[in-house]
């Protein structure tokens, strides 16, 4: 790097006489001794480059590559060079740089590659880097010609290419068999995991082996994409194997605990190692949050251009023929619902019954049923021309209880509306929250027993810490009945009824008023005068008791309360 274009950027991006001069000082003040066995025979003093290592190198080139980059936007401006628009509105993307790595976009014509040719031969010149022609590659769109391919490869001197590989890290090109694609990651763990300085590490050790080193191998890549659950299978498999048997190759060591069970946090009585699959989706979903919070961002432009364009990311879907990379972010939309909240500013970008806005802790959402001819109405409607809560209108609309938590809720007039993350203080999300939110179980059901020849899996799913045992045991004969029905019946709804139930009671719980509280109410009453209830799965012809319960609850002929505990439709089959 030349110091004299250096000295030319700075001055040219505006910096002050005085900084630039003690920024060249540091640059200028080299001297390099050459020593030969231990003793030094000479100093050298070089006149260009800058140091590698230095704290201010990376910074310092930045500002140089500036230089290329107002090249290539000047020939854009003249019309020699055009970029890519991967959609209509997105903004035109001609070129990224990353450090010394550069992609360049431009029409497959000799014109524009002679442009871009010289583009780089003027930055080289001036600057004093040079292109590695050697290292470069070329790719192109499969709908070029063979003719107009070797014409613009011939004219830019580099080789051309399908596939530029790994590129910073992450596949620049995906096929269909993703479990192809990210086996580079199995293959970098088995060769961390299965080198011999580490088969004889302590329990301790391999712990800290596995959630610092090994696990963390994968980060970059999950950060991106969506692994392959059979991907993250086998990983998780290798770090068991591992961690029971002191090495990946051998099968040696008695497997105690499943990877489940080491994956419990320590105060649960587990290891805390992390589940591959939830901790993807938890850094998939800080991905989703950067397209909430940076609308200034490029990657947030391009692909609310591509995939929502007339709404806001909570409210995109996959849409058709989709990216996987956008595949991979829209799986953690799910755990951006769990928690995400508006944090009112002036009002106008969030509508009263749409997301939860209110600044209560517990329940930020409205209890107040939705009026229809106020269904697209705003926050900034509630409030008066002073830019405060208008309590009259609040009391015409809203019942008593949300019209103290809305006066609660702070205004914030000369900021627009911004999204927060309920529960951290700063109001941002983080993995390490997300990834709570999706391992956190409360009640876990394992059923053994097998039907039709398969085994019924354990089933999670989470509920509110509500303390009401009731809601556990209603939750749990619902979860049986369901399952008795997908697999008797063929009905694979099972996980949409869990989600549903999860969703019911834990409203039933925040909105004591509701009609599902007083339900909830019901089934305790109930279980105390049953007494000590264990609850269990029974066989299909032993499961005429719910289909008894059943008929005599919606039958017309019957009383609708139960004198007797239990009722005498089922007190036989209890007998029996």
């Amino acid at each position: 790097m030349e110091w004299g274009y250096l000295n030319g950027m700075l001055e040219a991006l505006g910096f002050d006489r005085k900084w630039t001069d003690l920024l060249l000082y540091c640059v200028t003040t080299v001297r390099y001794t050459i020593q030969v066995n231990g003793v030094g025979v000479g100093s050298v003093c070089p006149t260009r480059g800058i140091r590698q290592g230095d704290p201010l190198s990376p910074y310092l080139f930045i500002i140089c590559a500036e230089g290329l980059s107002v090249l290539l936007q000047q020939a854009e401006g003249c019309g020699d060079i055009h970029g890519i628009r991967i959609a209509r509105g997105a903004p035109v993307v001609m070129h990224l740089f990353f450090a010394d790595d550069s992609l360049l976009f431009f029409r497959a014509t000799s014109g524009e590659a002679q442009s871009v040719k010289g583009c780089l031969d003027s930055y080289n010149a001036e600057s004093g880097q040079l292109v590695n022609y050697d290292k470069s590659s070329i790719m192109f769109s499969s709908n070029t010609g063979t003719e107009t391919r070797e014409m613009v490869t011939a004219c830019m001197g580099v080789r051309e290419t399908a596939d530029f590989g790994r590129y910073l890290g992450l596949p620049s090109v995906l096929g269909h068999n993703k479990s192809t694609t990210f086996r580079y990651i199995e293959e970098k763990v088995w060769e961390r995991l299965g080198s011999w300085q580490h088969r004889f590490l302590s329990k301790a050790g391999k712990e800290v082996m596995l959630k610092s080193v090994a696990q963390a191998l994968p980060i970059f890549t999950m950060s991106v994409f969506l692994l392959p659950g059979r991907l993250c299978d086998k990983i998780e498999k290798l770090f068991n194997r591992y961690w029971w048997g002191g090495g990946v190759s051998n099968g040696r060591g008695v497997h105690w605990m499943t990877w489940s069970r080491l994956s419990v946090p320590k105060c649960r009585g587990g290891l805390g190692f992390r589940r591959l699959h939830e901790f993807n989706i938890a850094l998939l979903a800080k991905q989703g949050w950067r397209l909430l919070t940076t609308s200034h961002s490029l990657v947030r432009q391009l692909l609310k251009a591509k995939y929502f364009p007339k709404c806001e990311f909570m409210e995109a879907s996959i849409s058709n023929n989709p990216s996987y990379m956008w595949r991979s972010i829209m799986a953690g939309q799910s755990v951006l619902r769990e928690v995400l909240a508006r944090r009112i500013g002036d009002g106008k970008a969030t509508k009263i019954w749409s997301w939860p806005w209110l600044a209560d802790p517990s329940n930020a959402s409205l209890i107040t049923s939705l009026v229809d001819a106020l269904r697209e109405a705003t926050v900034s409607g509630l409030m008066n021309e002073r830019g405060q809560w208008d309590e009259e209108i609040l009391n015409d609309l809203f019942e008593e209880a949300d019209v103290r938590r809305i006066i609660a809720t702070p205004i914030a007039n000369h900021l627009p509306d911004s999204w927060r993350w309920v529960g951290d203080i700063r109001g941002a999300y983080s993995v390490k929250h997300g990834y709570k939110i999706l391992t956190a179980v409360v009640l876990c059901i394992h059923l053994g027993s097998s039907l039709r020849g398969r085994r019924f899996e354990a089933y999670q799913f989470r509920l509110s810490s509500c303390g009401e045992r009731a809601v556990h045991m209603a939750a749990v004969f619902w979860m049986l009945w369901t399952v008795r029905n997908d697999r008797v019946w063929g009905i694979a709804v099972i996980h949409n009824h869990i989600l549903r139930l999860i969703s019911t009671w834990n409203d039933a719980y925040k909105l004591a008023a509701s009609r599902a509280y007083s339900i909830v109410k019901q089934c305790l009453s109930i279980a105390s005068d049953i007494g000590n209830v264990v609850v269990r799965h029974v066989k299909r012809l032993a499961n005429r008791v719910a289909h008894v319960i059943a008929r005599a609850t919606d039958s017309s002929s019957d009383l609708g309360v139960w004198s007797i505990v239990p009722p005498d439709c089922i007190s036989s089959f209890l007998d029996q």
